[in-house]
């Protein structure tokens, strides 16, 4: 076997030109595949990491997302006094009402000046789209997964935010002291937070109430997260949020929620499979033409094989190699191309992405876009596609080379 390795690597050798091109075609297949899987696995595993299992989501009846869910102020009073809401250690119940707002941020760094950021040159500013979600002072209590890095949160009414570890990767280092605009009000960023790679991460957190002042949206909330007071109580306390007919909310467990958050980057995945499996059909049959044409050209090669004694499973073997050895080629670029191009082009990629492919709304439950990060798992289609490909497109011309009858071949010659 160890001769069918060396024919093989010979055999590519001899038709560089032929030999760069499949192993583009099979490298460019890779590149898509691993970048459009990473995008969709990291959309998914932010939901998964962004759900407590402790917590109830309670939306407006009929809402289907933070997005289109408005809830009356009163309804959160009435909701601290349902029974079944945990209770923290200063006897206030454990429930965080959220106003959530997508919005174009405007960035500018503290090195810039102080002039007023609405009378800056659009030019000299940076804009990219964000989420941006308003709590209570109680609410970083609540969010107790959430570590604040640096800084401090924000105080009310003095214009301050605080930016999410991916959103600050988006914003290329955003530092404390820089300010962001939106709207015609600026902000002053004083703190950096980390969410472990939930979807909070992508987000802008501030005041509530300076949220609603700025985006006119005063006396009502998104949503209200509310804290169960045992994992036995969550079912019987949404029962009891739903079952008041004066608040009119839909109450499940966040879990649940980001579940069915998660449904649309499913449907991508799945459409991401059948644009990476037509690609590899393409970069199969491209890669089986150029094998059944070497085979063509060397009919007379192959035949003299055969009369000194190789049979036709190793010439089989040969060429099924040689079809493997490409493909192997191209996933080793492939997955090198797609590694490098994290780090190069930045979170701006996943953004771009993202946005082609409407995940930066749908999938992560915010108007971020999620986070491009290579890992082990998001390689894995690519090596499956890569290794089809060698195996399928050297089938048909193994088997023809395998048919070769060195008398016939001989005698042609």
């Amino acid at each position: 076997m160890s001769s069918a390795f060396v024919y093989a690597f010979a055999a590519a050798r001899a038709r560089p030109g032929h030999t760069l091109l499949a192993v583009s075609a099979v490298a460019l297949v890779v590149v898509a595949t691993t970048l459009l899987a990473s995008l969709v696995g990291n959309a998914e595993r932010a939901l998964a990491a962004t759900a407590d299992p402790r917590n109830l989501i309670v939306l407006a009846a009929g809402a289907g997302s933070e997005g289109t869910s408005v809830i009356a102020w009163p309804a959160v009073s009435a909701l601290r006094g349902i029974p079944g809401v945990a209770v923290a250690s200063d006897g206030s119940a454990l429930v965080s009402p959220e106003l959530f707002v997508e919005s174009t941020l405007r960035v500018r760094r503290s090195g810039a000046g102080a002039a007023d950021l609405n009378r800056t040159r659009t030019s000299d500013l940076e804009s990219i789209g964000a989420a941006l979600r308003g709590l209570e002072p109680e609410g970083m209590a609540f969010h107790d997964r959430v570590r604040l890095r640096s800084g401090r949160w924000p105080r009310r009414g003095a214009g301050e935010v605080l930016i999410g570890a991916a959103l600050e990767r988006r914003l290329d280092r955003i530092a404390l002291g820089d300010r962001l605009a939106w709207a015609n009000r600026e902000w002053t960023v004083v703190g950096l937070f980390d969410a472990d790679g939930a979807a909070y991460d992508e987000e802008a957190w501030l005041d509530r109430s300076d949220l609603a002042t700025d985006t006119a949206r005063d006396g009502v909330v998104s949503v209200v997260r509310v804290r169960a007071r045992s994992m036995e109580d969550l079912g019987a306390l949404a029962k009891r949020i739903e079952a008041d007919a004066t608040l009119r909310l839909a109450a499940l467990p966040e879990v649940t929620f980001y579940r069915r958050q998660a449904y649309a980057s499913r449907a991508l995945r799945g459409l991401v499979a059948l644009t990476a499996l037509l690609s590899a059909m393409a970069a199969a049959a491209g890669l089986a033409n150029l094998l059944y044409a070497a085979v063509q050209s060397r009919r007379r090669e192959i035949g003299l094989l055969r009369a000194l004694g190789f049979d036709c499973w190793w010439v089989l073997g040969a060429v099924q190699l040689e079809a493997l050895g490409v493909a192997v080629i191209g996933l080793a670029i492939g997955a090198s191309l797609a590694a490098a191009a994290v780090p190069l082009l930045g979170p701006s990629l996943g953004a771009r992405l993202a946005l082609g492919l409407g995940l930066a709304t749908s999938a992560t439950g915010s108007g971020g876009a999620p986070a491009l990060d290579l890992g082990a798992a998001d390689l894995l289609p690519a090596v499956v596609l890569a290794l089809g490909v060698g195996v399928g497109a050297g089938i048909g011309p193994a088997w023809r080379a395998a048919r070769v009858r060195p008398a016939e071949v001989l005698r042609s010659g």
